[in-house]
């Protein structure tokens, strides 16, 4: 927890195993916090029951990054050991969906729908509550992880990003005008994204439900998407990266989708 503390601004915690005789631990998993609107649909699935902290009620989605059956994340005893299988589960004391390290595993094709592949960030992957990979494209039922991959490096996971479906950055309209497609003036973009105000969630105004270019969620999907359910018709994302993603994940045209270009997974 930054300071100590969970507030509004800094909605993040990062869970680690104990330093034990010297030696440091690791990090076990992250945990976002949602204040404001949520899916109550996915709540006992995906977000926690309500909690409250200073700044008021929130509900939390986990990702583990270790397997809690497998190692003792809090034994003071022995040091958990680094260099671990790689492991990542969605909300693991609820749905505790799983999502593959590696792009080539089969697991992710059977349950998750592959989206677009964006420089810097890698190959989307979406996956439904309801349907799996024929995802319904409402809100209600999304799963609020999305997983992306080096699929034209070395195929593993370059970073995940935590979903929202509405704004949740605390950004100043006034001194930071947006235009009709949901980008910041080009004059003062740079400002408004150094803000002092803003919180943890990614640095943008949203993304727009309605495929209004240049900042909307379907970018990041391939073929027909129309995305319907949010509280405000924006999306909030926060992205937690595994790899220099910047400097090693790249894609062909800066945006590109197989599925489109007729190539095979």
């Amino acid at each position: 927890l930054l300071q100590g503390e969970r507030a509004l601004n800094s909605s993040a915690t990062l869970y680690y195993s104990p330093e034990v005789k010297g030696t440091p631990g690791h990090v076990t998993g992250i945990e976002v916090d949602y204040y404001g609107y949520i899916e109550e649909n996915l709540v006992g699935t995906y977000f926690s029951e309500a909690k409250t902290a200073k700044d008021g009620t929130y509900h939390s989605v986990s990702l583990a990054l270790r397997d809690s059956e497998k190692y003792d994340l809090c034994g003071t005893k022995k040091p958990l050991a680094g260099g671990n299988d790689a492991y990542l589960a969605v909300a693991p004391d609820m749905a505790n969906t799983m999502v593959p390290s590696i792009e080539t595993d089969p697991e992710l094709e059977s349950s998750w729908k592959e989206g677009s592949c964006l420089h810097g960030m890698g190959t989307h992957w979406f996956t439904d509550a309801v349907s799996g990979k024929d995802l319904t494209l409402k809100t209600e039922n999304t799963v609020p992880i999305v997983p992306m991959y080096n699929s034209f490096g070395d195929k593993k996971i370059s970073g995940v990003f935590f979903m929202a479906t509405e704004r949740k950055q605390n950004w100043d309209f006034e001194t930071c005008p947006i235009d009709a497609g949901g980008s910041p003036m080009s004059a003062v973009a740079c400002n408004c994204f150094e803000h002092k105000n803003c919180n943890f969630w990614d640095k943008s105004p949203g993304l727009l439900q309605d495929s209004v270019p240049p900042f909307y969620m379907c970018a990041n999907m391939c073929g027909d998407c129309e995305f319907s359910g949010t509280r405000d018709g924006y999306f909030s994302t926060m992205h937690w990266f595994f790899q220099d993603a910047a400097a090693t994940v790249s894609c062909p045209g800066g945006k590109f989708c197989r599925e489109e270009a007729g190539e095979a997974h």
